[in-house]
């Protein structure tokens, strides 16, 4: 009898759900309320002192809003950026098809955000699509420093720059990891019929 995980169940049902984590909590909430066909929910929060990272104190977010790609439903979530708060990113990403990192690449310490993320979610990562966005506002030319360094933790999925409160560059980079996640599922169903075939 051929068996189906319950993520091909879901992309069978036309649903999938993207996670936003990362520095700028606040281009997550901008991402999905720039994008969502529903009205989208924020929640607020305070944070107090300032976390490893050096992010200081201040409003930690987290929103969800909806939309359809390809007559997909797709979920979308954002978590908050302080660490504080790193276990609510935990739950939220239960079942989760793919994430968004979100990087502030003009922050000094942009570099070692990446290391932060692909350290902590490097289990998901090795089984999940992902992509990298770095705020439009980082130098160009450090785009390629940003790939180099990713490979060297044999990270090799996309990396962009993005304006997330423009709608049109926001929904550009859900549909891009939308095609990643799509891809890879289908990838893994193949394999799957050919195993109980």
């Amino acid at each position: 009898m051929n068996t189906v995980s319950t993520k091909h169940r879901r992309i069978a049902n036309d649903m999938l759900k993207i996670v936003m984590i990362g520095h700028d909590g606040m281009s997550g909430t901008n991402a999905i309320t720039a994008v969502s066909e529903v009205l989208a929910i924020n929640s607020m929060t305070c944070a107090t002192g300032q976390d490893t990272l050096h992010r200081k104190a201040g409003i930690a977010n987290l929103a969800y809003g909806a939309i359809h790609i390809n007559g997909t439903e797709v979920h979308l979530y954002s978590t908050p950026a302080q660490q504080q708060f790193d276990f609510m990113a935990e739950a939220v990403m239960k079942g989760a098809d793919g994430i968004i990192i979100m990087i502030d690449g003009t922050h000094s310490q942009a570099l070692a955000e990446i290391d932060y993320f692909l350290h902590r979610y490097r289990a998901y990562l090795k089984k999940h699509p992902a992509l990298i966005a770095i705020n439009q506002n980082a130098s160009a030319h450090h785009v390629p420093e940003y790939h180099e360094h990713i490979r060297k933790h044999g990270f090799l999925d996309p990396i962009i720059t993005v304006d997330v409160r423009e709608k049109t560059q926001a929904r550009a980079m859900f549909e891009k990891l939308y095609h990643n996640i799509k891809q890879t599922i289908t990838v893994q169903h193949e394999g799957l019929t050919r195993k109980f075939a």
